[in-house]
């Protein structure tokens, strides 16, 4: 089965801006510095609305585009989608205007909170939608935790990134280490879990999407690197290790994605006519 990029690009992005803001919002709990704050929202709005402008790519017709909003009461994966990618954005504005207006900081962390629950489950329920019986290679429940796995890593390294380039405080994004760490670990062993329950005969006909997208750079190096992070013997207001792993685990959700879609068995006009379904609400 061909790669759906503008799919691949959707989830990879509106997961990752989603986990981006969910680690934002763990660092508002545990600091009381405010300082880069705003800067790593703003990364994180922008990368999710830039994945959910790829979903639009992806409809193609401006009747579906449509179909999908009208229709978004149907509850069907589509629809979910866009609420959940409607609403975390929506919070994310509301924590930014928060920020600027010096409100109460308990009501910065509530919003931030409830921000960061939304944009964790953009990034499950971007995978959540391909779990169905008719295709063996996605029914499972491991699909869309490695798709929230990938994006949790993803935004704990481009958090980290971002923290460093807005110079905040080295024992402020000391306290984000471990978070950080585990992030990584947690997209690597949900990549590896996918991959099994794919079988290792069907993940072999592969060999570069395996070994090295899926294998090399989202399970080893990410993992790594968040090993690295986790036990400090880099520097956190360093961008080495962050970077290195943000470039790898990008590599690797990527893999996966398209790793799924290349696994899928033929049947590309059946999809189509279940995507059209979707869309309008049937």
């Amino acid at each position: 089965m061909s790669v759906e990029w503008p799919l691949v690009l959707f989830s990879l992005l509106a997961g990752c801006g989603g986990c981006t803001f969910a680690y934002l919002a763990l660092s508002d709990l545990l600091t009381s510095n405010k300082k880069g704050q705003f800067q790593i929202a703003l990364v994180a709005l922008i990368v999710a609305v830039v994945g959910g402008f790829c979903s639009v790519a992806h409809l193609a017709s401006p009747q579906n585009v449509m179909a999908a909003v009208w229709n978004i009461g149907s509850f069907s994966g589509i629809s979910i989608e866009l609420i959940l990618i409607g609403i975390t954005c929506v919070l994310m504005v509301v924590y930014m205007v928060l920020l600027k207006r010096g409100a109460a900081e308990s009501a910065q962390k509530a919003v931030a909170a409830v921000g960061g629950v939304f944009g964790l489950l953009l990034a499950f329920f971007t995978g959540h939608g391909y779990v169905i019986e008719s295709q063996a290679t996605w029914n499972t429940e491991l699909l869309p935790f490695a798709y929230l796995g990938t994006s949790l890593a993803l935004g704990a390294f481009l958090y980290a990134v971002c923290a460093v380039v807005c110079k905040v405080d080295e024992a402020d994004l000391r306290k984000m280490a471990i978070p950080v760490g585990v992030g990584a670990v947690l997209g690597a062993v949900s990549i590896l879990g996918y991959v099994l329950a794919v079988g290792f005969e069907a993940a072999a006909t592969e060999p570069v999407l395996l070994w090295g997208g899926l294998i090399a750079c989202g399970i080893v190096i990410t993992a790594i690197c968040g090993v690295v992070v986790m036990a400090r013997k880099q520097n956190m207001d360093s961008l080495a290790v962050p970077c290195v792993g943000l470039a790898a685990t990008a590599v690797g959700a990527v893999s996966l994605r398209a790793f799924m879609w290349v696994v899928g068995s033929g049947f590309l006009g059946l999809f189509e006519v279940a995507m059209n379904s979707r869309v309008i609400g049937l």
